[in-house]
């Protein structure tokens, strides 16, 4: 257990680094979650994987942590990213941070990150 949550601080940090080093407000980014890290950020929906400046995915290795992690932005740090652990499935293990300033999320991406297209 004290693993477990060593990592989800890890992973909580690096991202909570990251709107920081922005200098926008936590609301500006968008943090979910996924089974498939590269699916539903990166293609054809135009965010760039290595623009390390605007989005983070990290594994967090099992459903649960990523949940936790993804709960504590949208509500104790007020990110944006909708009702926290609502979908998906065991294998929904990746975290995710999206700047929506760089990379706006719309209600056609919402949709498919929703519906796995």
């Amino acid at each position: 257990m004290t693993l477990t949550l060593f990592h989800e601080f890890t992973i909580s940090k690096e991202i909570q680094d990251l709107i920081d080093k922005s200098g926008l407000n936590p609301s500006d980014w968008y943090v979910g979650i996924t089974k498939d890290e590269n699916q539903r950020n990166a293609n054809g929906r135009g965010v760039d994987i290595n623009d390390t400046q605007n989005y983070i995915c990290r594994n967090a290795k099992t459903r649960t942590s990523s949940c936790r992690i993804e709960r504590y932005f949208i509500v104790d740090i007020g990110t944006d990213g909708g009702t926290p652990c609502n979908g998906g499935n065991d294998d929904t293990i990746y975290i995710y941070a999206i700047n929506q300033t760089v990379y706006p999320i719309t209600e056609q991406l919402l949709f498919e990150i929703n519906n796995n297209i």
